[in-house]
This record gives structure tokens, sequence and C-alpha cells, in this order.
């Protein structure tokens, strides 16, 4: 009785001050989604549906979220997070991609309306499942038109950014300042979690020929622009370097030539820009399937002095290098020599050192670092 006493009084004094807010749930699974809407939809939040909204999330344009309305869905939303830090650039796949027949017989998106939210939780406010956020929208929202077609599209996203910063400013601060007047201790035990998270309402529809289900295959939150990423329906075929510039490149099967690494841009990014600096790389290793590499820097002066030798490692799939913490949470370092290995079908990384990494487990942390 104590206990329901204690918890009306505190929903007495939460009341006024979060009604501005407003609450909403997310899972945590590969990423903070929620849709609305969802064909066959479990009635067991421990199941994972054929057609869930972390279809969009899981790098493979076969699958798709389908809302599960009796009607086009319009008005359906999905939200999805973001990341910790914004992006310049939204890749969607519209429509069901596993095949050019499903695409035309199921419905795809015309018009998207995106609104942005930020929202905050404490670690103890965390589920099993996911994480209740209190959240705010940002006042202004945008509305994109996707083309009717497969494949990826790149669309620009169309909020200022510098805005979408003071306003995260703003509404963090808001939250502390709510918290503090009826939770004090919780605040300074555990400091909130941000969430960053749009949400993607169906304003439209490119009609199906068969079914009146809207689908979205895959959408993600990028800062790369076109032809700077491998279309997920693309698979490679070479990692190599260029003779003539030195940069590491990537030709896919459908003979589309990609750079991974340029040498000039990384010089750059790191701030090699001085009379006579210079930086090559050298392609180590590939791994069998074609996902991993190994890449050597040389970094020095053409007139003459110590070289600076690393070995650095890169998620072709990703066409991003593996971050220095992340080897380093493994006891790998940049001046570690790396080669690939496969053993009971499964690809590992291995050091000069005698260290052997299983890259699938280390494909998780960049995905887990991307997304929080």
């Amino acid at each position: 009785m104590k206990q329901i006493v204690i918890f009306l009084v505190l929903f007495n004094f939460l009341t006024p001050l979060f009604a501005q807010w407003q609450s909403i749930f997310l899972f945590d699974a590969g990423g903070f989604y929620y849709a609305s809407s969802e064909l066959e939809k479990p009635d067991n939040r421990m199941n994972t549906g054929r057609y869930s909204p972390r279809n969009l999330l899981d790098h493979d344009s076969a699958t798709a979220w389908v809302e599960g309305e009796k009607d086009s869905g319009i008005g359906t939303y999905v939200f999805l997070g973001i990341g910790t830090s914004l992006k310049n650039n939204i890749i969607v796949y519209n429509g069901y991609q596993q095949s050019e027949n499903l695409f035309k017989k199921n419905n795809r998106v015309k018009d998207l309306k995106l609104t942005f939210y930020v929202g905050f939780y404490n670690t103890d406010e965390e589920g099993q499942f996911g994480v209740d956020l209190t959240a705010a929208a940002y006042e202004d929202s945008s509305i994109i038109t996707l083309q009717d077609k497969i494949g990826p599209q790149v669309i620009d996203i169309l909020f200022e950014l510098e805005k979408i910063r003071v306003f995260n400013e703003k509404e963090l601060k808001k939250y502390l300042i709510d918290y503090k007047k009826v939770l004090p201790d919780r605040i300074s035990e555990n400091p909130p979690q941000e969430v960053l998270f749009v949400k993607f309402e169906i304003l439209s529809v490119y009609k199906g020929s068969t079914w009146d289900d809207t689908c979205i295959a895959e959408i993600e939150f990028s800062n790369r622009e076109m032809g700077e990423f491998i279309p997920l329906n693309e698979s490679i075929n070479e990692v190599y370097q260029d003779d003539k510039s030195g940069n590491i490149l990537i030709r896919t099967w459908g003979n589309k030539i990609l750079v991974l690494a340029n040498a000039r841009n990384i010089a750059l990014e790191n701030g090699y820009s001085g009379e006579g600096e210079f930086l090559t790389l050298s392609l180590m290793d590939a791994s069998p399937d074609k996902s991993w590499a190994v890449i050597n820097y040389q970094h020095g002066f053409t007139g003459g002095g110590h070289i600076e030798e690393t070995y650095q490692l890169w998620s072709v799939l990703r066409m991003e290098r593996v971050p220095d913490s992340i080897l380093q949470a493994y006891g790998v370092t940049s001046i570690d020599v790396m080669t690939f290995v496969t053993k009971n079908d499964r690809l590992y990384l291995e050091t000069i050192q005698g260290k052997t990494i299983r890259l699938e487990d280390m494909d998780m942390d960049m995905k887990n670092l991307s997304r929080y």
C-alpha cells in the first residue's frame, strides 16, 4: 500500500512537469526502432515478425518493413534511431526489393514526412526489449519524394543541422531541470542517455499491381554521397590497388568501380599537408570473401628521415576504416601486421603476435558504434 501511495504522489508531481514531453517506446535490437503498424505482427514482443521494422536496419534489401493496415497505410509511421551524431543524408531502398516481381506487386512509398526527435532516458529505464524515452519533436518537418525504382536513393537531410544541435542542447537542459525537481538523486547517479531519431510518416504511395501493402526495404543514415557506398544488391568481385593513383579500389560484379581508400583524402584528414610530406598506401591483404582489407600506411617526408609505418583494417562492405578504439578493445594496435584466416567456415583476423579475432564480432562492434 505504501508503494502505491509513493507512486501516486510521484505521478502527480511528474504530470505537470512533463506535459510538454512525449513518451515514446523504441525497441533496441540492432538499432532503435518502432512502427505504428506491421503486417503479421507477432503477439509476443520476444518474437521478431517477418515484416518487422527491424528489417529496415539489417543491411539486406531482400527484406522489408511492411505496414499492417487494411488500406495503403497512409499515416502509418516508423521511428528509427540515428546514432549519437547527426548525418547529412538518408539512403533509402524503396519497396520490397527481394525481386522485381515483388517490387511491382506491392505498394512503394512516394511521399514521406520526416520529423526529427531527441529523446532521453536513464539506464534504469532500460527494459528487456527497449527503452521508454522522454522525447521532444523538432518544430519543423520536411517532406521527401522517393523515386519508384529498385536500388538505393540518397536523399539530403533537409533539416538545418546547426539548428538541430541548438534544439538538442536546449531540450537536454529542460529535461535535466524537470528531473532534478522530482528525482535529484537519480540524475546525479545515472546521467541521462540521449537518442536522436526520426519519424518517417507515409503520405502517399505508388500502387502495387496485386497487394495494397506498402513496403520499405532499408533506411540508413549516412554522411556518404552517392557513389561512396556499395549498393545492397551488388557484390564485390575484387579489391585492388590502382597503379596510377595508388588508391585502393573496389570492383563489383556489376563492374562498378568505387574508391575504398583515397591516399590524398586520408593525408588531408590526418593533417599531412606540410611541404614535402607524403602518405602512400599499400594493399597488404584482402579477406577471401572480399569484405575486409588490411592497408599499410607509410607517412614521411621526401627529404628523407624517419618513415612512420602503420597497418589499418578496413571494412570493405561498410567502406570504413575500423576505428582504433575497436581494435584496441581486442588488444590490436596499428603497428601489428594483420592477415586473414578461415576456421570452421568463420573468418578471423590474425596478428603477427598470434591474436585471433572473429571478424563477425568486430563488424557487430562497428554497427553498434554507429548507432549510439
